[in-house]
């Protein structure tokens, strides 16, 4: 018995390792209006608007559209259906693991179709600017160890597409000059 459980363990160890990676890689982002500076320590999200396989049982799917829309009105509380969450680095790239894998055994490789949404500041509420890159897609098989990439490729010429400020600093601006209003009247 002792013998057929220390098997059991191999055998999920050695199918666990066969659950195929797949990793992202995103370059050459420039601060908005400069071909010099790059974004350090930008916010960068992933988001699946497709996927199958695995991935489609493990994953929420979204509608970029949607995405962009609550962003231009200053709402990132739909940032919390990115797949991934991360920074770039220093010279304003991303490469590494998306956090995704294919597990071995299931009936049909995985294939998804994905976007990054790259922002200016470390923060995504403190941002000025973001950018949009995609659909990238990608395909790996089951039962292999070999990673595939979503290459998102360099961002040097991308569109910045501009934040409104969030709901509630504009709230406060407008009761602000409210009272700016009442105090002129007064006088």
């Amino acid at each position: 018995m002792k013998k057929l459980l220390m098997f059991a363990a191999v055998a999920t160890l050695a199918l666990a390792s066969q659950a195929a990676n797949l990793n992202w890689a995103i370059s050459n982002v420039f601060q908005p209006g400069s071909t010099t500076d790059k974004v350090n320590g930008g916010a960068v999200y992933l988001f699946l608007t497709s996927a199958s396989g695995n991935t489609a049982s493990t994953f929420t799917t979204v509608d970029i559209a949607d995405v962009t829309a609550a962003l231009d009105k200053g709402d990132t509380s739909v940032l919390s259906d990115a797949v991934v969450a991360s920074t770039l680095s220093a010279v304003g790239a991303k490469s590494g693991n998306t956090g995704l894998s294919s597990s071995f055994g299931a009936t049909s490789a995985d294939s998804l179709t994905a976007y990054a949404i790259i922002f200016d500041a470390a923060n995504a509420a403190d941002a000025a600017n973001y950018i949009v890159t995609g659909p990238k897609t990608a395909n790996w098989a089951q039962g292999t160890s070999a990673a595939s990439t979503l290459a998102f490729g360099t961002q040097a010429t991308a569109t910045w597409h501009t934040m409104a400020p969030e709901p509630t600093s504009g709230l406060l601006m407008l009761v602000g000059l409210g009272a700016l209003a009442l105090r002129r009247r007064r006088a």
